[in-house]
């Protein structure tokens, strides 16, 4: 099957010598250090939550994409047991135990690694609910990009999202933090 558009920034490639190609002239490119970018992003990121509201769904209703919830609940007793802290949900997938804490904890490196060899895993993640908050979060409505979201509160069965948003069935985890002035990135599974 052959496509019905070819675009080249770069001239016309020789092996599309027996079709209609359309040049396009390539648009100015401005050259900006990390910082300049930073703060563009953190501009883009204000501007998009402007007039943003706080709306909860949830976790049943809406499709949740991001290594935390996925693979199979984990009993938490034994899990609260060995931390010594309350343990609001545990979930296993094929390579990860992703632990929820209700409270910070500190977990030595032993005790990692038993977890890892008793659960068959290549890593294990401990963190609390307001580690993920205001975290950058995409919306979409089936596969169609709706926009972004803040992460604001992560309960038992709820979401609540700052955005502008209306009618996602889709939540997508990402990878940043913003708290209306700085952007940071954030390890999740």
């Amino acid at each position: 099957m052959l496509p019905d558009v070819v675009v080249s920034f770069e001239g016309r490639p020789a092996f599309l010598d027996d079709f209609e190609v359309f040049e396009v002239e390539s648009g100015a490119a401005f050259e900006r250090d990390r910082i300049e970018r930073a703060r563009t992003r953190v501009e883009m990121y204000a501007r998009w939550l402007s007039g943003a509201e706080v709306v909860e769904v949830s976790t049943q209703r809406v499709r949740i994409r991001s290594g935390i919830f996925d693979g199979r609940e984990i009993p938490v007793d034994f899990i609260q047991d060995v931390l010594g802290c309350k343990v609001l949900f545990v979930r296993k997938s094929s390579d990860s135990l992703n632990i929820c804490v209700e409270e910070r904890v500190d977990v030595d490196a032993a005790l990692l690694k038993g977890l890892k060899e008793l659960y068959d895993v290549a890593d294990v993640y401990v963190f609390q609910p307001s580690d993920l908050q205001d975290l950058v979060v995409g919306l979409y409505r089936g596969r169609r990009y709706l926009g972004m979201g803040l992460l604001k509160k992560v309960e038992d069965d709820r979401l609540a999202i700052e955005t502008r948003a209306k009618n996602f069935d889709c939540v997508e985890f990402g990878e940043l933090r913003f708290d209306g002035k700085k952007e940071y990135i954030v390890r999740l599974p």
